[in-house]
C-alpha cells in the first residue's frame, strides 16, 4: 500500500493568498510507471488511471482534487516527468511562487481546485463535465 503525504503552503501573489499543494510519496515508493488495468481516456494524451486522478502525458503532470501531484506524476508518468515539473517550479521561484491548485491541461481545459470545477479554458464559464466529474466527484 502506498502512503501519500501532502505538503501544504500558502503563497502570496499580488497581495492575494493562494493555496498551494504539492503531493509527495513517502515510503514505500510507488512502482515506476505503474499503469492501471482500467484507464479512462478524456482527450488525446489525457487519461484518468482512477477516480480522482487525471494525467496529461503532453503537459507532463498528474493531478488530484487538490492540484498537481508530484507523487501521481511520478507513479503514472515516471521520474523524468516529475523532475521536469520540479525544475519548472524551481524556475518560477520555488513552491512559494507556484500555485499548483490551478492548472490547464494540454487541450486547454482549465481546472481550479478551490472551485472544485474544470472549464473549457481559463476564461470560460462553461464547465467541462467529464473532467470535473472525474477529478472532483465524490466516490459513493
Amino acid at each position: 500500500m502506498q502512503f501519500i503525504k501532502h505538503l501544504v503552503r500558502y503563497s502570496f501573489v499580488f497581495g492575494a493568498a493562494y493555496f498551494t499543494h504539492l503531493t509527495f510519496a513517502t515510503s514505500p515508493p510507488a512502482p515506476e510507471l505503474e499503469k492501471p488495468t482500467t484507464v479512462t481516456t478524456l482527450a488525446a494524451g489525457i487519461f484518468s488511471p482512477e477516480q480522482g486522478i487525471i494525467c496529461d502525458e503532453k503537459a507532463g503532470f498528474c493531478v488530484d482534487g487538490f492540484g498537481i501531484s508530484m507523487a501521481f506524476t511520478q507513479s503514472y508518468l515516471g521520474d523524468d516527468a516529475q523532475n521536469k515539473m520540479l525544475k519548472m517550479i524551481e524556475e518560477v521561484g520555488g513552491s512559494d511562487n507556484f500555485d499548483s491548485s490551478r492548472f490547464s491541461f494540454s487541450n486547454k481545459v482549465y481546472c481550479d481546485s478551490a472551485e472544485r470545477a474544470c472549464f473549457d479554458d481559463r476564461y470560460s464559464e462553461t464547465k467541462q463535465i467529464p473532467f470535473t466529474d472525474t477529478l472532483f466527484a465524490e466516490e459513493k
